[in-house]
């Protein structure tokens, strides 16, 4: 392992904790700063979605509640000279929400590090608050078609 694939982990590393911090503290803005312009976030059914995209209401309402996030089993891999993929689990709320693995491509620019792929893998649900609030969200969108 050379000086620069050390480097290369500790601050991917540093930068996915550090991510993880601003969504727990609701900083939405500032956690936009990890991606490249063109970076895209691939839910559990394959679907691609630009962070670019995405709206900072839309991230506050994926967020919300949800704190503290913890993440464990953080591994950075340099894939190059400027790219690296990382893997870590994330703990949020069991009653709330499923336990994932996180897989992310990042590649250096005149910036530093920045993500330009996240893929989020389900690892396990846990019935509770979750299927409560989608039986809700079920129920109120059957009364609209009515």
């Amino acid at each position: 392992m050379t000086l620069d694939d050390v480097i290369c982990k500790l601050e991917i590393t540093d930068m996915i904790y550090e991510h993880q911090r601003l969504l727990d503290n609701h900083q939405f803005e500032e956690s936009r700063g990890i991606y490249t312009p063109d970076a895209v976030m691939v839910a559990n059914g394959g679907v691609e979605i630009r962070f670019a995209d995405m709206s900072l209401e839309t991230m506050k309402g994926q967020s919300s509640n949800y704190k503290p996030r913890l993440i464990t089993s953080v591994v950075v891999s340099p894939t190059g000279p400027n790219t690296a993929k990382a893997v870590c689990y994330s703990t949020l709320r069991r009653d709330l929400c499923p336990n994932a693995e996180q897989h992310y491509d990042f590649v250096k620019t005149d910036k530093g590090w920045k993500c330009r792929r996240m893929k989020i893998d389900i690892l396990e649900r846990f019935e509770g608050e979750l299927a409560k609030l989608q039986a809700e969200a079920a129920a109120k969108a059957k009364e609209k078609k009515m």
